[in-house]
C-alpha cells in the first residue's frame, strides 16, 4: 500500500509567482502524447518516442475532448517551467496519436529512451501525467504483447531509474473513491501524486499536493476565467486571456517533480 505523504505546495496561482524552493539542477523529463515545444519558455528538447510519421502529424481538432488531450503535455510542461525557471525540460512525445492514449508499449519506450540518456542529459527527475492502463488491477495497456510482459518491463525500468537516483512521479487520478490510482501510480518504485482537491487520489498516494489555481504566465486563450475550461480551446501566446487550471493530480504531479520532492 502507498503511504501518504502531505506535500503543501505554495503555488497560489497568480501570474509570475515561483516558488523560491524549487529545485534547478539536472533535467527534467515529461512523458505526455504530445507537445508544442514552442510555446514552452528556456531550454527545452523535444523528442518523438513514437512513430515518426505521428510526430510530424498535424491533426484538426474539432471538439473541446481532442484540444483537451492535444494541449495536454504542453500544459504540464508550462506548470513544470512556472515551478522550476531554470531546468532543462526533455519531452518525450509518446502517444498513439497526439490526442490518444500513452500505452504500457509506448511508456516501457519512453523509460528506456531515459535509461539510455540519464547521463547525456543529466536527468534527475521523470514526470508522468497520465493513465497508461488500468489502475484497479495495476496493468498496462497492452495492445499486441502480453500483459505480464510490459507490466514487468515498466517494473523493471521504474526499479533501474530509482536504483540511479532518478524520481518517476505519476498521476494518482481523479477518482472520487479511494480504492485505486492509476497505472503505474499503483506501483511501488513510482512515486504516486494526489491532489487535495479530489479526495479519492489521496489515500493510496505518496504525495498529496495541495494547490490553488495555477494561472499561466505565458500560454493563453479565447477563454475567460467565467467560462472556463481554458484546456478545451486553442492555446497560443497572443490571445487575451492566461490560461488556468484547477489542481488535478496530473498538475499536482507536475508541480511535485518540478520541486523534486
Amino acid at each position: 500500500m502507498k503511504k501518504i505523504a502531505l506535500l503543501i505546495a505554495m503555488l497560489i496561482g497568480f501570474i509570475g509567482i515561483v516558488p523560491a524552493q524549487a529545485n534547478t539542477g539536472g533535467s527534467i523529463v515529461v512523458i505526455d502524447a504530445n507537445f508544442e515545444s514552442q510555446l514552452i519558455t528556456g531550454q527545452v528538447t523535444e523528442v518523438c518516442i513514437t512513430p515518426q510519421v505521428i510526430c510530424n502529424s498535424t491533426p484538426r481538432l474539432r471538439i473541446a475532448s481532442e484540444f483537451k488531450a492535444f494541449n495536454h503535455g504542453t500544459m504540464m510542461a508550462d506548470v513544470i517551467r512556472a515551478n522550476n525557471p531554470s531546468a532543462h525540460l526533455i519531452l518525450l512525445e509518446a502517444g498513439t496519436t497526439k490526442t490518444g492514449q500513452v500505452t504500457g508499449i509506448q511508456l516501457v519506450a519512453a523509460l528506456n529512451w531515459v535509461s539510455a540518456n540519464a547521463s547525456k542529459f543529466n536527468i534527475k527527475t521523470v514526470s508522468f501525467s497520465y493513465n497508461a492502463g488500468d489502475g484497479t488491477r495495476c496493468t498496462p495497456s497492452s495492445p499486441g504483447v502480453r500483459v505480464a510482459t510490459t507490466h514487468q518491463n515498466i517494473v523493471n525500468a521504474l526499479a533501474s531509474l530509482k536504483a540511479n537516483g532518478i524520481k518517476f512521479y505519476a498521476a494518482s487520478g481523479n477518482y472520487a473513491s479511494g480504492d485505486r490510482i492509476d497505472y503505474p501510480a499503483c506501483i511501488a518504485d513510482a512515486i504516486a501524486v494526489g491532489s487535495s482537491d479530489f479526495a479519492g487520489s489521496t489515500r493510496l498516494s505518496d504525495i498529496v499536493v495541495t494547490a490553488g489555481v495555477y494561472t499561466s504566465a505565458v500560454l493563453k486563450s479565447q477563454r475567460s476565467a467565467l467560462q472556463g475550461l481554458h484546456d478545451s480551446f486553442p492555446i497560443t501566446l497572443t490571445d487575451p486571456n492566461p490560461v488556468m487550471l484547477g489542481n488535478t493530480t496530473s498538475v499536482a504531479t507536475a508541480i511535485a517533480a518540478a520541486t523534486n520532492r
